[in-house]
C-alpha cells in the first residue's frame, strides 16, 4: 500500500467516526446535519479513491457520495428562513416532563412574538406559577380545569386574555390553566391517571368541572405523529377492545434516531406526514383518539366531575369529529356557536396563524357560561372542604 493510498484511509475512517460520533451525541446545531452529511461525503470520497483492489465496495462508496451530497443540499434549502416566524423571549415555558413528555416550567416569564419580515404581527406575555401552570386569577371552589394544547393555552395571547383567565374572571371559580402548547388528547388522558400528579396541578381541591378544548389535529398527536413529540410521551393503544398505556413507540424511537442524523430533513419528513391527509381519514387513528377521550370522560364521571368537550370547529373536517364524539357520549360545545360571526372573521383569527385571537374568548366566554350553567363557587374555607363532589375532593 503507498502512504497516498494509506493516509486517505486513515482519514475515510476518521470521517467516518467523527460522522457516527456527531450523531451518537446528537448535535443539536443547525448546521449539524449538513456537517455531518458533508462528513460522510468526504469519507466515501477518500474510501472510493483508495481502494483499488475490491470493487464492489469502490463502486458503493462512489454511489454513496452523491447521495450524501445531495443531502447535505436538503438540510441547506430547508434551513432557508421564513417570512413569518415565531419568536420566543423571556424564559423557557415548558421542560421535559417523564410522567407527561413535557410541561410547564415553574415559575417562568417570558413568551412568544409572530414576526413578519420586521413586523410584529402578535405578542403574547406568559407567566407561570410555581407548579408550571399558566397564571389565571384567584377563584372561589369548587374549581375548573381546563385542558388541551396552545388553543386552551393561549397562544400569543397575554395572560388575562386567555380561555381559562376569562372564565376565572367572569365565574369568580378558581379555574386551572393545565394546557400546554402541542398537546393532544394523550397528554391530558396521563394527567388524569396519574392521581399524585393531579392533585398537585389541582393544589389538592375538589374540581367540579372539566374543560378539554379539541381540535381536530388531536387526531393524530394522540397517534404520536406530531413532529414535536418526546420520545418519553404518553402512548396508548387499543389491545382488543381495550385501552392500554405503551411504553416507548416505534416511531418516535425511529424518527429520534434519523433526526439525530439530520435533524431538518427529518423535521420536514415528520410535518409533511402530520400536514398529510385529513385527520378524520385516518381511521386507526381516529379510533385511538375517540377511546382514549372516553377514557377521559369516564376518568372524570368516576370522581363526580362533569367532562364537556369543547370544540374549536374551524375546518371542514371538525363536522365528522363531533358527529363521532357526540355519538360515543360526549358533551360537546362548539366555539362557533358562541360567537356572533364565522370563526374565520378578522376579530377572531391571529394574521398568519391558526390560533384564536383575544376577541374570541372576549366573546365566547359569557356565552359558554350561560351554556355550562356555571354558578358562582364559595370562597370560604370551609366550602371548599365541604364540596361533595369533583376530583380532588378532600376525603
Amino acid at each position: 500500500m503507498t502512504w497516498p493510498e494509506s493516509v486517505s484511509r486513515r482519514l475515510a475512517v476518521g470521517a467516518a467516526l467523527t460522522a457516527i460520533a456527531g450523531g451518537m451525541a446528537g448535535w443539536q446545531t443547525p448546521f449539524s446535519g449538513i456537517v455531518l452529511m458533508l462528513d460522510a461525503a468526504l469519507a466515501a470520497l477518500l474510501v472510493g479513491l483508495s481502494v483499488r483492489r475490491i470493487r464492489w465496495l469502490r463502486l458503493a462508496a462512489f454511489n454513496l457520495l452523491p447521495i450524501f451530497l445531495f443531502l447535505a443540499v436538503v438540510e441547506t434549502v430547508l434551513l432557508r428562513p421564513d417570512r413569518v416566524v415565531s419568536k420566543a423571549f423571556g424564559d423557557a415555558m415548558t421542560r421535559p416532563d417523564r410522567s407527561l413528555g413535557y410541561f410547564g416550567v415553574p415559575d417562568a416569564s417570558g413568551g412568544l412574538r409572530l414576526v413578519m419580515d420586521d413586523a410584529v404581527l402578535a405578542e403574547g406575555h406568559y407567566h407561570t406559577d410555581a407548579v408550571g401552570r399558566r397564571r389565571t386569577p384567584e377563584g372561589d371552589w369548587p374549581s375548573v380545569a381546563v385542558l388541551g394544547c396552545s388553543m386552551a393555552f393561549g397562544q400569543l395571547l397575554d395572560d388575562a386574555a386567555t380561555l381559562p383567565w376569562r372564565l376565572g374572571e367572569l365565574s369568580g371559580r378558581r379555574v386551572f390553566n393545565l394546557a400546554v402548547p402541542g398537546y393532544g388528547a394523550h397528554e391530558p388522558l396521563a394527567m388524569l391517571e396519574d392521581d399524585g400528579r393531579w392533585r398537585e396541578l389541582t393544589d389538592a381541591a375538589p374540581v367540579e368541572l372539566v374543560l378539554y378544548l379539541a381540535i381536530d389535529d388531536h387526531v393524530k398527536r394522540t397517534a404520536l405523529l406530531a413532529p414535536w413529540e418526546p420520545l418519553y410521551a404518553p402512548h396508548y393503544r387499543i389491545a382488543g377492545d381495550s385501552l392500554v398505556r405503551g411504553g416507548v413507540a416505534g416511531r418516535l424511537l425511529g424518527f429520534k434516531l434519523l433526526g439525530r442524523l439530520l435533524p431538518n430533513t427529518t423535521l420536514f419528513i415528520r410535518k409533511a406526514l402530520f400536514s398529510r391527509g385529513r385527520n378524520v381519514d385516518d381511521r386507526r387513528a381516529l379510533r385511538l383518539y375517540l377511546a382514549v377521550v372516553e377514557a377521559m370522560r369516564k376518568r372524570v364521571e368516576a370522581a363526580g366531575a362533569r367532562f364537556v368537550v369543547l370544540f374549536y370547529d374551524s375546518t371542514p373536517e371538525s363536522t365528522v369529529l363531533i358527529e363521532a364524539l357526540r355519538r360515543q357520549g360526549e358533551t360537546v360545545v362548539l366555539v362557533s356557536s358562541l360567537l356572533a360571526e364565522p370563526l374565520d372573521n378578522c376579530r377572531y383569527v391571529i394574521p398568519y396563524d391558526s390560533h384564536p385571537a383575544a376577541g374570541v374568548w372576549r366573546e365566547a366566554v359569557p356565552h359558554l357560561l350561560e351554556r355550562l350553567a356555571l354558578s358562582p363557587g364559595r370562597a370560604d374555607e370551609a366550602g371548599r372542604e365541604e364540596c361533595a363532589g369533583g376530583l380532588g375532593r378532600t376525603e
